[in-house]
């Protein structure tokens, strides 16, 4: 997954490289688009989508977990855009009302505070499928406590 932060010009991106089904070694790298270089990183967490959001308080990066139907965040830094602190729950694409075992492998925000996260099956296999079934899930932002209410999920 890739996302670009306009505010610090960073370009997050994550990747599963090295890691199998046993073992989690991936890494999201936080990408300085003035010189190219990786100037952060988050290790041993294999993710897929990710998307950065200024809430309430101060700017995350949103994430989908490859190996669950999690979608994590952790708190980035408002000037540089680095990782900050420990990464938190955020909720589970499987528990939400007519969802699934889906990984949120694209992450993307309206300008109304809406969170459309699009979730498909992951299994660390080159194998692709030839009609992959996907699900659209769709989050408002609670500001007064900074959290994700679940609007729909759609099937694609």
């Amino acid at each position: 997954g890739l996302t670009h932060d306009c505010d610090t010009s960073s370009l997050y991106a994550t990747s599963v490289a090295g890691s199998t089904a046993q073992e989690e070694v991936g890494s999201i790298y936080q990408i300085d688009l003035a010189n190219g270089e990786v100037v952060s990183q988050l290790d041993n967490v294999d993710a897929l989508g990710a998307g950065v959001y200024n809430g309430i308080d101060g700017k995350r990066l949103y994430y989908g977990l490859a190996r669950s139907p999690e979608v994590h965040s952790i708190a980035l830094d408002a000037t540089t855009g680095q990782f900050m602190g420990e990464s938190r729950l955020e909720f589970s694409l499987a528990s939400q009302p007519g969802g699934s075992f889906d990984n949120a492998h694209r992450i993307q925000f309206t300008n109304d505070g809406t969170m459309i996260a699009k979730g498909i099956e992951f299994s660390y296999s080159l194998q692709v499928a030839s009609d992959p079934q996907r699900n659209i899930y769709t989050f408002a932002y609670e500001p007064k406590d900074d959290s994700w209410r679940f609007l729909n999920v759609v099937q694609q």
